[in-house]
This record gives structure tokens, C-alpha cells and sequence, in this order.
């Protein structure tokens, strides 16, 4: 494939938990972000939750709520202008098979390509395509952060396979020094002479002299997924990467998607965009190409979710009585940080093949706004925008990543100039 020479936007948000309408929002604000959706040639996000009808059974486990909606948001998503969305994320299989399938259809029933999750390990890890008439576009989908029920199985020529998402497994290694392993050994009944332990996921080796960690991918998750890419590479013009990860330092890029970013460029990818963390991380420029190492929530309507499982209930000692809302209200705290009611879009622009220009949209979520209100995406007024790009600018600084604030326009302007100090940064940091 080749594109032509007429510029190709590619609108980028990060994780979508959204379940309330949009099409009867007048709001100004809001309206100029879906204005900015619309106007792309292509809107990709992650849709971090479930569209269904419910029938599908809640999964047990110790994390956040199951995050679903009903079928109407599928439609409500087009309205907005998205065209594509990535699914492989630890919310994923909520609801088991039947959410996952459902979600599946209710989405593609809706015109919007859904990757990272399907009826297979082989259809969850394909790309998607979409195409209008100068260009196509793959999108793929992974994560690094799911259950071992979560992940899809393959198909064989005989039996089908487990609808699941497509995963990136890893594991690490941490090593422990001095005093540290003496202690543990003593407090675990175990010998102090003992190489390794492992500890819930984490292996620990027990070395007196050494301190630090490292990690090793999956290698049938990575040669799969990087094969992908190079297919997806082969069948269109420009290949996005949507990957989901929770692991890693606040503000600090996590090794682990680094050095898959990387990977995946050098195989054929032409924008990479990370979320997870639930706030913004840096951006990195890599061979032309652009590293969004978590663009935040882009929606989080968190408070208006309208069925939460059982144990969750009995968990903050509400009994059968109690509504979604008693719940909501009891865990409000636990998002109380203002990190996570901003973000960043980014709208990316290609001509000839070539990058040049990212512009990047501050985004506010209401994180003052009365219970049941927050969550739902507007552009930042002035001030919050360029505290906001400022926090990108700073957390960009490490990959040596140039971003200027446009107090005209309000938006961040990324220099796409590869800077040839960024490994040495990361050599010192990671």
C-alpha cells in the first residue's frame, strides 16, 4: 500500500469507561471535542469496559467493579465519531464469553472496528482495518495486564477455540539484597540459603549483593503479536498499536512497554498509544514515529454504572437493600486524585507517509463536579489546559520529547525531531 500525499489525521484517546448517553449533551465544550473526533479521518480509543445486555455472568475477583453499559452506548460511540477501538485490557472478560461476544456485536453492529478481543486467540490478535477512499488503517490490540481466564485460546481445525483478549505476558525477576533476604527467609520459615522465591506472580532471587529487577516477555506472546504487526504492516497504510498496561512507577516510563514500542515500530508500526495507569505519562519520539506511553481517561463515568456484583455490595457492608449509587458513593475516595479527571487526545498527522505534526487536546473529566457528573470528557478552559500540557511537557522531558503550549488554540504542540539523547536518559532512569 501506498498513501498519497494529502495529510491523514488519526485521532488518539486513551481508556473509555463511559455509560451514560452523549447525543442529548449540548454543552459547548463537549461539542468542540466531538467536533475534533469527527473531523479526523480516523478516531481510535480503548474501550476499557463492556457492551452488553447483561446476560453474561459477573467473573469474581478482588479488583474494581465490572465495567459494562448498555447496548444503546455502541451507538452513542459512532454518534461521537470513533471508528475504531482496542479491547484488550483487564476489564475485558467481566462478564465472561457472553459479554465478550456481545460486546463484539453491539459494537460492529454500531460501524466501529473492534480489535483485541474475539471469538479466538487468532481473531483477537488479528488486526482490524478501516478504509475511506485515500487510505487504510490497522489497528491492533494488546495487554500486559489480565487474569489467566481472561486470555483467548486458539482454534484448531477441529474444535474452536475460547473467546478471550489478546495478551503480551510477561514476568519478572527482582533481586534482593543483604539484610532484606535474611529477613524475609526468617519471617517466611524458608532457608536464607534458598535461590528463588516466588511470591504470589513476582520470582524473587535471593542474592545478597545485587539489588534491581528484570523481566522477559512471553516469547510466543511477542513473535505472535510482532507477526501481526508485520501483516497488519503489509495490508495497510498506517498500523496503530493500542496497548494496555498497569505495571510501572508513576510518572516513570515502565521498561516493559518501552522496549515493546520499540519492537513493534521496528516491525512495522506507525503510532503506538499506551493506557493503563488511568493518568498521562510521557510522549517519546522513535524513529518518526510516536510513543504515547498513557494518554489517561478519556471518559470515566465511573459513578453511573448501573449493576456492580454482590460481593461488592458486602464488601463495604451494604446489604441487599442498597443500590449502585450507596456503592458508588462509599468508593468515591478511591479516585480522589485530580490526575485521573484530566488527560490528552492527540490528533496525529501523516502526509506522505511521513509525521508531521501532533497536536494534543487537554481534556477535563469534572473532577470538582458533584457526584454522578464526573467522568464525562470536555476540552480544559485555558488554565487547566496549560497545566495539563505542562504535565505532559514534564514527563515528556526523559525521552528528550520537545512539546510547546499554544496559548492561542490551547493545545500542546509535539516536535516530531527524534532526539539523540533519549536512550542514554532511559540507560539512566529505567
Amino acid at each position: 500500500m501506498s498513501i498519497r500525499n494529502k495529510e491523514y489525521s488519526i485521532f488518539l484517546a486513551g481508556d473509555l469507561i463511559i455509560t451514560r448517553p452523549w447525543s442529548e449533551t449540548t454543552d459547548p465544550e463537549f461539542m468542540k471535542l466531538i467536533s475534533e473526533i469527527r473531523k479526523a479521518d480516523v478516531s481510535i480509543a480503548n474501550l476499557e469496559m463492556l457492551i452488553h445486555t447483561f446476560k453474561g455472568y459477573p467473573e469474581k475477583w478482588d479488583g474494581t467493579p465490572p465495567m459494562a453499559a448498555e447496548p444503546n452506548i455502541a451507538k452513542e460511540l459512532r454518534w461521537a465519531g470513533f471508528d475504531m477501538l482496542g479491547h484488550a485490557n483487564n476489564h475485558t472478560n467481566d462478564y465472561g464469553v457472553t459479554g465478550i461476544l456481545e460486546t463484539k456485536g453491539f459494537i460492529e453492529g454500531a460501524g466501529i472496528q473492534l480489535a483485541g478481543s474475539g471469538e479466538d486467540l487468532q481473531r483477537a490478535r488479528e488486526p482490524k482495518y478501516y478504509e475511506n477512499n485515500w487510505n487504510k488503517v490497522a489497528l491492533l490490540s494488546a495487554t500486559q495486564s489480565f487474569k489467566p481466564n481472561d486470555v483467548a485460546s486458539l482454534s484448531r481445525h477441529d474444535l474452536h477455540g475460547h473467546p478471550g483478549l489478546n495478551p503480551l505476558g510477561s514476568s519478572r525477576s527482582q533481586a534482593l539484597w543483604g539484610k532484606v533476604v535474611k529477613k524475609l527467609a526468617y519471617i517466611l520459615g524458608i532457608s536464607s540459603q534458598a535461590r528463588r522465591l516466588k511470591i504470589l506472580n513476582h520470582t524473587f532471587i535471593l542474592d545478597c549483593n545485587k539489588l534491581g529487577s528484570s523481566y522477559n516477555f512471553n516469547a510466543n506472546d511477542l513473535e505472535a503479536n510482532l507477526e501481526a504487526v508485520r501483516n497488519a504492516k503489509k495490508n495497510a497504510d498506517i498500523a496503530v498499536m493500542s496497548f494496555h498496561i498497569h505495571q510501572g512507577n508513576q510518572w516513570m516510563p515502565q521498561k516493559e512497554l518501552t522496549d515493546f514500542a520499540h519492537l513493534c515500530i521496528d516491525n512495522g508500526v506507525d503510532i503506538f498509544f499506551a493506557h493503563g495507569p488511568h493518568y498521562i505519562k510521557g510522549i517519546e519520539i522513535y524513529k518518526g514515529r510516536p510513543i504515547f506511553h498513557s494518554l489517561g481517561n478519556f471518559v470515566f463515568q465511573l459513578e453511573t454504572i448501573k449493576k456492580i456484583p454482590a460481593e461488592y455490595y458486602l464488601r463495604k457492608g451494604l446489604d441487599d437493600t442498597a443500590s449502585p449509587e450507596d456503592y458508588q458513593k462509599l468508593t468515591r475516595n478511591d479516585w480522589k486524585l485530580k490526575q485521573f479527571w484530566e488527560s490528552i487526545a492527540a490528533t496525529v498527522l501523516f502526509s506522505g507517509g511521513v509525521l508531521e505534526e501532533i497536536r494534543l487536546i487537554p481534556i477535563s473529566l469534572g473532577y470538582d463536579l458533584p457526584f454522578g457528573l464526573r467522568g464525562q470528557p470536555v476540552i480544559a478552559d485555558a488554565d487547566h489546559g496549560r497545566s495539563i500540557i505542562n504535565n505532559v511537557i514534564e514527563r515528556s522531558t526523559i525521552f528528550g520529547t520537545a512539546i510547546t503550549y499554544c496559548n492561542e488554540e490551547n493545545i500542546g504542540i509535539v516536535s516530531v525531531t527524534d532526539r539523540n539523547n533519549t536512550n542514554f536518559q532511559l540507560k539512566q532512569i529505567l
